[in-house]
């Protein structure tokens, strides 16, 4: 049989119905949770799991915001504003609006040079995760964060009508995202400690030979291991 969902794409919505086409039979099913909600039960849990390895340096930077000594520092500018993105992507209704807002968060983590789009975002979320390293890791990513910019395009210039692929490119790219967004900090503060840029023009310079480091298979480009 056929079955479709009748519901929309809202992260509020807690309960749907569906109907099942079925040798001429309508059959009509409704659910307590909608079958595409974004957080599943047991995410505070995962969401747990998934920081703990971070945890030393996430309470780095919350206690240099706490502090006020972020001030000027165009990492800490970029690492604050990527937040945000990724705050307000969480309190849109909308999947499609959600996967362009948490895209553009990658985006200014990654200050790509002019002219690179997907796929520029997608090697250096996939550098910063494999440690260039990791080619099964870095492919996935890689894949994962391509087609999600591409996604996002579709959405942005009006070329999105129907909102599953939306939501399908979203539900992909949330599985790594954390570790996504966590790696690419690590790298900005590297380059703080290391080159002390103070514009963004002179960071996108130093984060670009990070990137470069990495994806010349020299590896690792000072940072700790994750534990």
């Amino acid at each position: 049989g056929h079955k479709i969902r009748l519901a929309g794409e809202m992260i509020t919505q807690e309960n749907s119905a569906s109907i099942t086409l079925h040798n001429d039979e309508l059959i009509i099913t409704r659910h307590r949770r909608w079958d595409g909600a974004s957080l599943e039960e047991d995410w505070p849990q995962k969401f747990e799991n998934s920081i703990y390895p971070f945890h030393q340096m996430i309470g780095s930077i919350a206690s240099r915001f706490v502090s006020g000594q972020t001030n000027d520092d165009p990492v800490f500018e970029r690492i604050s504003y990527s937040s945000h993105l990724i705050t307000e992507a969480y309190a849109e209704r909308s999947d499609r609006l959600k996967l362009v807002k948490i895209v553009s968060a990658l985006e200014t983590l990654a200050l790509l040079p002019d002219g690179q789009k997907a796929t520029g975002l997608a090697k250096r979320c996939a550098l910063a995760v494999s440690d260039g390293t990791d080619v099964r890791v870095y492919d996935e990513i890689n894949s994962i964060v391509f087609n999600a910019y591409k996604r996002r395009n579709n959405v942005v210039h009006g070329d999105a009508p129907f909102a599953e692929p939306s939501t399908e490119s979203l539900r992909a790219l949330e599985g790594p995202l954390i570790e996504i967004v966590v790696c690419m900090m690590r790298l900005l503060l590297i380059v703080r400690k290391k080159d002390r840029p103070q514009s963004i023009r002179a960071l996108r310079k130093k984060i670009t030979e990070a990137y470069d480091t990495l994806e010349n298979g020299s590896g690792s480009v000072g940072w700790a291991q994750k534990s």
